[in-house]
C-alpha cells in the first residue's frame, strides 16, 4: 500500500511551483479578481483625459479664431465701402464720389494693417489659427489691388 503525503507536503511542493501555482492558490486569484478591473478603469481614465484634453484644445483654438474676426470684419466692411463708392464713381457723377473714394482707400490700408498686426501679435503668442495661410494670401491679394 502506498502512503499519501500529508497536507504539509503538499502545500511545500505547491510553494515550489512557481508562478502559475501562485496564481492558482487563492491569493494569486484574488490579487487577479482585483488587478483586471482596475487596470481597465485605468485605461477608461486615461481615455476620458485624452479626450478632454483634445476638446480643450480645439476650443483655444476656436477662441483664437475669434479673436481674428473683428480685424477681418473691419476689413471686409472697408472693401465694401469702397466698392460702394467706386460703383457710384463709376455710374453716377465722378466729381461728387471722387473725394469720398480717396478718403475710403486710407481707412481700408489701415484696416489691412491692423489685421496683419494682430496676426502678428498672436502669432508671437503662440497662437495657432488653422485658416492662417489662407487669410495671409488673402492679405498679400489685397495689398496688390
Amino acid at each position: 500500500m502506498e502512503q499519501q503525503p500529508d497536507i504539509s507536503q503538499k502545500s511545500q511542493q505547491r510553494k515550489k511551483g512557481g508562478f502559475v501555482d501562485a496564481l492558482l492558490s487563492v491569493k494569486g486569484r484574488v490579487t487577479l479578481l482585483c488587478v483586471v478591473p482596475v487596470l481597465a478603469v485605468l485605461y477608461m481614465g486615461m481615455q476620458i483625459a485624452f479626450q478632454k484634453l483634445d476638446e480643450v484644445r480645439n476650443a483655444n483654438e476656436v477662441i483664437d479664431a475669434f479673436m481674428v474676426t473683428p480685424l477681418v470684419s473691419d476689413v471686409v466692411h472697408g472693401l465694401q465701402n469702397e466698392r460702394g463708392r467706386s460703383a457710384g464713381f463709376l455710374g453716377r457723377s465722378q466729381a461728387a464720389f471722387a473725394d469720398s473714394l480717396r478718403a475710403s482707400r486710407p481707412q481700408t490700408d489701415n484696416a489691412i494693417n491692423a489685421l496683419k498686426t494682430g496676426l502678428a501679435e498672436m502669432e508671437k503668442a503662440g497662437k495657432r489659427i488653422n485658416f492662417n495661410g489662407h487669410l495671409n494670401s488673402s492679405i498679400t491679394k489685397l495689398q496688390q489691388i
